[in-house]
């Protein structure tokens, strides 16, 4: 629970000191004490609620005591607690690392999963919320608009579910600060994140692609994550990349739908879906449409199949159409491409503008890397 300041002034007046000593420890308590803020909650699990009319000198316990910021009450609470965002426009941009507990959940969620609470960047703010080391947490119901660079980012977390977010004209510009290389992303999970959910959010009108700087939108970005599902979501209206499984282990995309990429195809930072690097990637039953640049791309971009990744890339019962192309295959050294690195089963390539299945054998030369590395660093083990 909730400890209470011990800091109240005492009444030290005496017939020898009289009023002038009680208000000089009055002064000096108030200088050493400072604003009290609650401290870190302890008890049985509780609820906090934050509203943009609310004090974070409040006790956050009740719809009319609230906090201010998400900032605050996620550093108050624990896991097993739950964090209820009411209705209105937030304007917060923080970081924390750490955050939550392996043993139980701690739950983020708007007040009302239609209409939902709105954080908004105002075009200023880089991102909305990253979180490093954090682990077993929920984050649903909430709106993110109008941030520069990301929405929310996880790195070197696990198990995080992020459910019925919609984002809205975020990932315009290149993270300055490089947490996503080579740009930006409306929901990040990345280097060694693992058991992430990402379900049912929608990303509108986001995303940029950078000729000049080669640098793109990616707007779900599994970078680097294990045993991660990506389902159900929808992306349109984009710039870049809808959603990049790149350098990842047994993850599933599943059920989602990408459609009206705006960007022309110039290179592969044009895509519904792109999977490269990485192992034991399944992409089942998704709709990819209307995108100038490929509906579906599978790379190996490093040239390290088959002594390393880049393999176990099974595309099940997909509809890609009126794209560039269904599927775009290339760096493998053969068309098509090895059946244990590139699978293809039951799905729909049609109506697509220049190819349905087009492979290349080397899209940057004879057994080139299409990049400057050594290798992906990522253990699927």
């Amino acid at each position: 629970m909730l400890r209470a300041s011990s800091c109240e002034p005492r009444d030290l007046a005496n017939p020898i000191f009289g009023v002038r000593l009680a208000c000089l420890v009055s002064t000096l308590a108030a200088l050493a004490c400072g604003p009290s803020e609650p401290e870190v909650l302890t008890g049985p699990p509780t609820t906090l609620y934050i509203s943009p009319g609310g004090d974070d000198q409040n006790d956050g316990r009740s719809p009319q005591t609230p906090l201010k910021r998400l900032e605050r009450a996620i550093q108050l609470a624990r896991g097993g607690d739950t964090i209820v965002v009411l209705q209105g426009t937030y304007s917060e941009s923080f970081e924390n690392q750490d955050i939550g507990s392996e043993s139980s959940v701690m739950i983020i969620r708007g007040q009302d999963a239609e209409t939902r609470p709105v954080f908004d960047g105002q075009n200023q703010m880089l991102f909305m919320w990253r979180c490093t080391g954090c682990k077993n947490l929920l984050i649903e119901n909430l709106e993110i608009r109008n941030y520069r660079a990301n929405g929310i980012l996880f790195s070197r977390s696990q198990d995080i579910t992020i459910r019925n977010l919609r984002f809205v004209n975020v990932a315009r510009v290149s993270d300055p600060d490089g947490y996503v290389e080579g740009g930006s992303s409306a929901i990040a999970a990345l280097d060694e994140a693992i058991r992430i959910t990402i379900e049912n959010n929608k990303i509108e009108d986001s995303g940029f692609r950078d000729l000049n700087t080669d640098d793109a939108g990616m707007l779900i970005n599994c970078w680097r994550c294990k045993d991660s599902a990506i389902r159900k979501n929808t992306v349109r209206n984009y710039e870049g990349v809808g959603i990049l499984v790149e350098e990842s282990c047994r993850v599933t995309a599943t059920d989602n739908r990408v459609e009206a990429g705006r960007n022309r195809m110039v290179d592969w930072w044009t895509s519904a879906l792109w999977v490269d690097g990485g192992r034991d990637i399944t992409v089942s039953n998704n709709a990819f449409q209307d995108n100038e640049g490929p509906g579906i791309q599978a790379s190996d971009t490093e040239v390290v199949y088959p002594e390393g990744l880049s393999k176990g890339f099974k595309f099940i019962g997909n509809t890609s159409t009126r794209n560039k192309y269904g599927i775009y295959i290339w760096n493998y050294g053969q068309c098509p491409a090895p059946t244990d690195a590139v699978y293809l089963e039951n799905n729909t390539f049609s109506g697509n503008s220049d190819k349905d299945i087009y492979c290349v054998e080397w899209e940057c030369g004879v057994g080139q890397p299409c990049v400057d590395a050594t290798g992906p660093n990522v253990n699927c083990g």
